[in-house]
């Protein structure tokens, strides 16, 4: 990807509020320039300020180093600003199936390490599930995938959650048929119960297969 960094002036301006929390859509590794940072596909960006062709921020992953990155290796995410606190915080407004994975990912990591305390039998398939978990939600974070094969991971992605609660002997959610988390509150008793028996019947059948069983990549 070509970068014009002749369009670069010595004017910086402060990103706009909508504009501060971007997703890197392609890998950038040119860290020997002046003030260059690395990126990587799937990676969180908070952008603090503009100038033509580049950004000025940070990554999620190493906030004290600063540093400029290209515009066109990053996709704006909408987000919101909280201003409620002694300072701003720029949150990333995230799907469901993400805030799920987050959630997910942090308890199964609590779990992974009482697992491997304990030499667990099933530490490593724990262990690999949320190796594919987590690229699998930097893939959808990235945006850079189509509507059908999001719809494809998403689906995928709510098995291996469902079977790895199963393994782990915790509770069950009760999905749709598109893999979405069902309110008890607005569904009824007769449908959850519906849902739940569809969801038992996914779950026996993901056990015969591999849990790593691969999505399509962007």
């Amino acid at each position: 990807i070509f970068v014009n960094v002749n369009k670069m002036s010595t004017l910086w301006t402060p990103a706009k509020e909508k504009d501060r929390y971007g997703i890197a859509i392609h890998n950038y590794q040119q860290e020997e320039e002046p003030w260059r940072i690395k990126l990587t596909v799937g990676e969180c960006v908070h952008i603090l300020e503009e100038n033509g062709d580049w950004y000025f921020g940070f990554t999620a992953k190493n906030r004290g180093l600063r540093g400029i990155f290209p515009k066109c290796y990053v996709k704006i995410m909408e987000s919101i600003v909280d201003k409620s606190g002694p300072t701003e915080v720029t949150v990333l407004k995230q799907p469901h199936i993400v805030q799920e994975l987050t959630s997910v990912l942090r308890e199964w990591g609590t779990i992974w390490k009482h697992l491997y305390i304990t030499h667990n039998e099933n530490f490593k398939k724990i262990e690999h599930s949320m190796y594919e978990l987590m690229k699998n939600r930097s893939q959808i974070l990235s945006g850079t995938l189509p509507v059908d094969e999001l719809k494809q991971v998403k689906i995928l992605v709510t098995s291996k959650i469902d079977m790895g609660n199963k393994l782990l002997g915790l509770d069950m959610v009760v999905r749709d048929e598109h893999g979405n988390i069902l309110n008890p509150e607005q569904t009824s008793t007769i449908q959850l119960y519906k849902h739940h028996e569809k969801a038992s019947e996914r779950i026996r059948k993901a056990n015969s297969e591999p849990m790593n069983k691969k999505v399509p990549r962007p």
